[in-house]
C-alpha cells in the first residue's frame, strides 16, 4: 500500500541527523522534519476523518511542506491555496470547496510551528493512505478565469517520481533547490519529490536570486533547480554578474517554452548542468520532456517520455504529422477530476484526456 511520505519514515530511521529541510537560516533533520509533520498530523486527526479536506493558507513554505505531508500520509486532502488570493476568491473558493478544517497562518501557530522547532509533544499518525487516495487539490484559473481545484490522487503522483527517476537521474545526495513559492505547482512537486527521494530539499520564503545562488552553491555533492523559466531570466542575470556556477548538475524548467537564447546562456552559466524543460498540465502532469543534448527541432516542447500517449485531434483517428488539433494524453498520470469549478474544454475520451492545449506532432 504505497502512498505519498511513506519513505520519510525510512530516511528518519536511517539518517537522523542529516539534513533533510533547510528554508533560509532554518534547518530540519530528517527526524526532526517527521516529527514535525507528526504533530500536524495529530491535529488533522483529531479534526477530521479520513478523506477530509483541509485547506491549507500558509505564507510559511516549510510550514505548508509539513503540512501537506501530514494530510497525504493520514488520507486526506490537502488544498493548497494561495494566500494572495483576493479575500473574495478565497471566499469563493472556500465557499465551494467546503473544507473540514483550514489551517492559515494563525491556525499553525497553535496546530503546528511550535513542532517545527522542536517544542511539541508529538505522534506520527501516519500510514493510512492509500494508493487511489486523493491526496492534493492544487488550483488553476484555466480559461475561465475562476479557480478550478484539481484532483491528484497518490498512485499518479508516485508514477510520476519514478518517471523523473527515469528522465532526470539525480544522484541521491544532490540538494534540491526550489525557486519559488510552493503553491506553484511546479515548485511543490519538486520539494515533495526530493523529500520522497532522500535528497536535502532547500526552500526560498520569496524568490531571491542571491539566496538561490548561495544554496545552489552550497552543498559538495552538487545542487538540482526547479524554475520556471522568469525565474531562471532573473536567476542568470545575477549569475552573470557573480560567474557560472560549476555546482548545479540540473536545472529543471516548465511553463513556458524556452528561446533557443535563454538554452545557450543556461549553458554557458551552469556548464556542468543537465538542462531539461517539460510540457505539461495540472491535470496531466508530464506530456513532453526536452534535454539539452538531444536535437530538438525549432519550436518544439519535446517528446513523450516512456509510458505517456500523445494524439492530436482525435484519438481514434489522429491527425497527420504537421496538421494542428487539440493535444490529447493518455498516461497513468492523469488527475482525478475536479474537486470545484469545472472547464468545458477538459474532456474525457475512455482513458485520453483533452485540456485546451493545441499543438501538433513533427
Amino acid at each position: 500500500m504505497a502512498y505519498v511520505g511513506q519513505s520519510l519514515d525510512a530516511f528518519a530511521s536511517d539518517r537522523p541527523d542529516q539534513t533533510a529541510l533547510k528554508c533560509g537560516s532554518d534547518h530540519w533533520s530528517w527526524q526532526a522534519l517527521l516529527d514535525a509533520i507528526g504533530a500536524v498530523e495529530a491535529v488533522i486527526c483529531r479534526s477530521t476523518d479520513r478523506g477530509g479536506r483541509v485547506a491549507l493558507l500558509l505564507d510559511d513554505p516549510a510550514a505548508l511542506l509539513v503540512s501537506f505531508f501530514a494530510c497525504a500520509r493520514t488520507g486526506r486532502i490537502a488544498m493548497v491555496l494561495d494566500p494572495a488570493w483576493p479575500p473574495g476568491q478565497q471566499t469563493d473558493v472556500l465557499d465551494e470547496a467546503l473544507p473540514d478544517l483550514i489551517l492559515d497562518q494563525r491556525a499553525y501557530a497553535t496546530a503546528g510551528s511550535a513542532s517545527l522547532h522542536g517544542d511539541a509533544d508529538t505522534k506520527v499518525n501516519g500510514g493510512t493512505a492509500r494508493e487511489d487516495d486523493p491526496f492534493y487539490c492544487g488550483f488553476t484559473s484555466g480559461s475561465t478565469g475562476r479557480p478550478k481545484g484539481y484532483l491528484r490522487n497518490h498512485g499518479s503522483w508516485l508514477r510520476s517520481f519514478d518517471l523523473s527517476d527515469l528522465e532526470f537521474g539525480i544522484p541521491a545526495r544532490e540538494r534540491i533547490v526550489v525557486a519559488g513559492q510552493l503553491t506553484h505547482s511546479l515548485h511543490l512537486y519538486g520539494a515533495v519529490c526530493g523529500l520522497e527521494r532522500g535528497h536535502e530539499v532547500a526552500l526560498t520564503q520569496r524568490f531571491d536570486p542571491r539566496t538561490l545562488i548561495t544554496d545552489l552553491s552550497g552543498c559538495e555533492h552538487g545542487s538540482g533547480l526547479y524554475a520556471t523559466p522568469t525565474q531562471l531570466h532573473f536567476l542568470t542575470e545575477a549569475v552573470e554578474r557573480k560567474g557560472p556556477l560549476e555546482a548545479v548538475r540540473h536545472v529543471l524548467s516548465s511553463g513556458a517554452k524556452w528561446q533557443d537564447q535563454d538554452r545557450k546562456r543556461l549553458a554557458r552559466l551552469f556548464p556542468n548542468a543537465q538542462l531539461i524543460e517539460f510540457y505539461g498540465a495540472s491535470e496531466t502532469s508530464f506530456i513532453t520532456v526536452s534535454h539539452g543534448d538531444e536535437a530538438v527541432p525549432p519550436g518544439s516542447v519535446g517528446r513523450p517520455p516512456p509510458e505517456v500517449g500523445v494524439a492530436i485531434g482525435d484519438p481514434d483517428a489522429p491527425l497527420s504529422a504537421g496538421t494542428p488539433g487539440p493535444i490529447w494524453v493518455k498516461s497513468g498520470l492523469l488527475f482525478s477530476g475536479y474537486l470545484c469549478g469545472n472547464d468545458p474544454e477538459t474532456r474525457w475520451n475512455g482513458g485520453w484526456l483533452t485540456f485546451g492545449d493545441e499543438g501538433y506532432l513533427d
